[in-house]
């Protein structure tokens, strides 16, 4: 029996995940939209002509029909939103990341073990083909036990899409080290079991700040990914206050002693992750991370020096998803929401790895401004 959702925030990813969503009929059925926007609200009632559409939360509530909802409004928004949700037992997906802050992921969390409804984090990438390989190779012990790792996010499309509307502004993501980066801490920490324990940062402005900003008195154009705005100091329309770093580096300390850094930067000329691992037993690194494009490679003899030639080659497949937003991941995600609000199986995200990413990213972007170094801690109440 499928069950009623009611979905929060008219933007790109309720579009996105509205397609997904008419995938799986026997699994959800659009009950309701919330969106302010009257240009977005009228798009959601063509969508979902059946549904019930409101500009606010409150609006929907009491609201006995609904049984789910999917938070998709911006990471500043998603405390609030969740939190009222929660308070009314209605169990939530929250676009990830969980939240802009460890303040506001703790009352997230808070909220949802006094209501005992489900909050479930919508941290896709555990569901994508390259992630899902390379921990099959990792839990094989193709490695041996996990140490050490560098991640670097290429970040081709960040001045279209990150330094020109809200994205640019910390006070309103809690820096991209949250809104970027816990996307990859999480996923390192469903490959290899990484409890993150203490973090150290330095970033810079080095691109778009160089870049010429937009009038405040003007609206704000439409974000166009386009190659042809290139080099990255030909962008223009820079967010007004923009005030995000576009390079950064986390230096990171896990429990049981493993050690390693993460890298973004927003003005490579491609996009795409790559995950290097190294264990006592051995090396994995990804080469391209969309299905069909790249390989996974693992070296794990001894070599007596460069060697490109790796012992085992994983190519990405395709996938049977393939086509589909995120390579299929998304709708792995939400049959993996479904199971969990049904069957009340285990998800396959982790709301604490996502809490975790949280402060790695708030204490990181501490670390940049301060120069210090900072231990991760979790309130005893919400250790689960």
């Amino acid at each position: 029996m499928p069950v009623n959702i009611a979905c929060i925030g008219g933007g790109l990813r309720f579009e996105a995940l509205s397609d997904v969503i008419r995938l799986m009929p026997d699994r959800f059925r659009v009950v309701a939209v919330c969106e302010p926007d009257a240009h977005r609200s009228a798009l959601a009632a063509q969508r979902w002509p059946e549904a019930r559409i409101v500009s606010d939360v409150e609006a929907l509530l009491p609201a006995d029909e609904i049984d789910a909802a999917l938070v998709l409004t911006p990471d500043f928004s998603h405390s609030s939103v969740a939190t009222t949700l929660l308070r009314h037992r209605i169990s939530v997906f929250i676009d990830k990341p969980l939240a802009t802050s460890i303040k506001e992921a703790d009352e997230i969390l808070r909220a949802s073990l006094s209501s005992g409804a489900l909050v479930y984090v919508g941290h896709n990438m555990r569901f994508m083909p390259v992630i899902e390989e390379m921990k099959k190779l990792i839990d094989s012990g193709a490695i041996g036990r996990p140490l050490t790792f560098w991640i670097r996010h290429f970040i081709g499309r960040g001045g279209d899409y990150f330094f020109k509307d809200w994205h640019a502004c910390n006070t309103l993501t809690g820096g991209l080290l949250i809104h970027k980066a816990s996307h990859d801490l999480d996923a390192l920490a469903y490959m290899t079991g990484a409890q993150f324990t203490a973090v150290s940062a330095i970033a810079s402005r080095q691109v778009y700040h160089q870049c010429e900003r937009r009038d405040p008195s003007l609206p704000q154009p439409p974000i166009v990914q386009s190659v042809d705005h290139w080099p990255p100091r030909s962008q223009r329309d820079i967010h007004p206050y923009a005030d995000a770093y576009d390079s950064a580096i986390m230096s990171l300390q896990c429990v049981g002693g493993m050690i390693g850094t993460y890298m973004q930067c927003h003005f490579t000329p491609d996009y795409w992750r790559n995950f290097c691992i190294i264990g006592d037993a051995g090396r994995i690194e990804n080469f391209g991370d969309s299905s069909g494009n790249g390989d996974i490679r693992v070296w794990n003899q001894r070599r007596a020096g460069y060697d490109a030639q790796p012992d085992v080659v994983v190519p990405l497949g395709t996938d049977p998803l393939d086509g589909r937003t995120h390579d299929g991941a998304d709708q792995r995600m939400l049959e993996d929401f479904y199971l969990s609000l049904t069957t009340h199986q285990q998800p396959r995200t982790n709301v604490m790895d996502a809490r975790m990413c949280i402060a790695a990213g708030e204490l990181a972007l501490k670390s940049i401004d301060t120069g210090g170094h900072y231990d991760l801690a979790y309130p005893p109440e919400l250790k689960q």
